[in-house]
């Protein structure tokens, strides 16, 4: 296979570049498969194997094609995100209760309006805090938002996968600064919406279906994966995420 024909000009240091060490692609292939989505600066990844994975793109592009996978690397903003392809078995297996689906969907709202109102930093992150988050979930979810130690323990988990930045709570405010980052488009991608109106069909509210179409149809980054949704039940509490 190519692929290991390209693994071996990289450890053997071929076509006019260094060796690379074993160690360090491993590290940088279970990187993304834990991560998911990962930046210059995401917390715990040396930066020489950021830089490792963008300098060998082509490579790690044919590793996890061969996986059914694809890479999608943005150079204005530093993320790098692997995005599901046409073969879906691997991501079929992860559900979203409907807390973490909100909370998703909420961030996905802020993030597009912040790139609608120029709000954006120079890397293309949205700035926002627990409060809003709390505040989208309500007014545009009808519903009601986890408990707020429910809602740190999702962002954590979000944080882990590259679609937030947690920053030190508020205690007069009582609430987090929350960083909104591009890996939330990567999450909450057209796929992921149109499961979500399914999962809506069988059980949520009439307002949750008309909120959760509105932010599929109006979503500002296209879907990536190029793939339609597969029609299955799921259970009214649970969200198929396929993230």
């Amino acid at each position: 296979m190519l692929e290991l024909e390209e693994l071996r000009d990289l450890l053997e240091g071929r076509r006019g570049n260094p060796p690379v060490e074993k160690v360090h692609i491993e590290t940088a292939i279970q990187a993304l498969l834990a991560h998911q989505i990962i930046y210059p600066d995401t917390s715990l990844l040396r930066r020489e194997i950021y830089d490792l994975i963008r300098r060998h793109s082509t490579f790690f592009e044919r590793y996890f094609g061969a996986m059914g996978v694809s890479i999608v690397i943005e150079p204005p903003t530093g993320m790098i995100a692997l995005v599901r392809g046409q073969n879906r078995y691997g991501w079929q297996f992860s559900r979203l209760k409907k807390d973490e689906t909100l909370v998703l969907l909420a961030l996905r709202v802020i993030y597009d309006e912040g790139l609608r109102a120029g709000l954006m930093d120079e890397v293309g992150r949205v700035e926002t805090n627990t409060d809003e988050i709390f505040d989208r979930i309500r007014t545009l979810g009808k519903a009601d938002p986890p408990i707020e130690s429910r809602l740190e323990e999702i962002l954590k988990s979000l944080r882990r996968r590259g679609a937030v930045l947690l920053h030190d709570a508020d205690r007069v405010e009582r609430l987090t600064p929350v960083t909104v980052l591009p890996g939330i488009a990567i999450l909450v991608d057209d796929v992921f919406t149109a499961s979500v109106v399914k999962w809506v069909e069988l059980g949520a509210s009439e307002e949750f279906l008309a909120w959760s179409a509105r932010e599929r149809d109006s979503a500002v980054a296209p879907d990536k994966a190029g793939s339609s949704p597969e029609r299955q039940r799921l259970d009214p509490d649970e969200a198929s995420s396929d993230v």
